[in-house]
């Protein structure tokens, strides 16, 4: 289960995390929904800009999701890959489909 700092302030949801993009839009920066990011953190990255809050939901059943967790219990925040982020937090409906050989797809018709 998702685990984050015993001492998160009050009024901080333990199962929503925000999620930050990084300025050359190359990555993206974890935290605890409502959490405040060290500012040599956004310097270091070139700048963040708060993409969108939402629930832990089914990631926290995957394999991956351990080192994010892990990585939030150590320092706050997770920093992602553009491939770590979709294979995690990216909705299954908005990740690239899976290709069918055109032979399949035939069958299925």
């Amino acid at each position: 289960m998702l685990q984050f700092p015993s001492a998160l302030p009050d009024g901080m949801n333990r199962y929503r995390i925000d999620i930050f993009l990084a300025a050359d839009g190359h990555g993206y920066v974890i935290a605890p929904a409502g959490a405040a990011l060290a500012p040599e953190l956004v310097r270091a990255l070139g700048g963040l800009h708060h993409g969108w809050t939402q629930d832990v939901g089914a990631a926290a059943t995957l394999p991956g999701w351990r080192a994010v967790r892990d990585d939030i219990d150590a320092c706050g925040y997770s920093i992602l890959a553009e491939t770590d982020f979709a294979r995690l937090l990216l909705a299954p409906r908005l990740q690239t489909p899976k290709v069918v050989p055109a032979a399949r797809r035939t069958e299925a018709a």
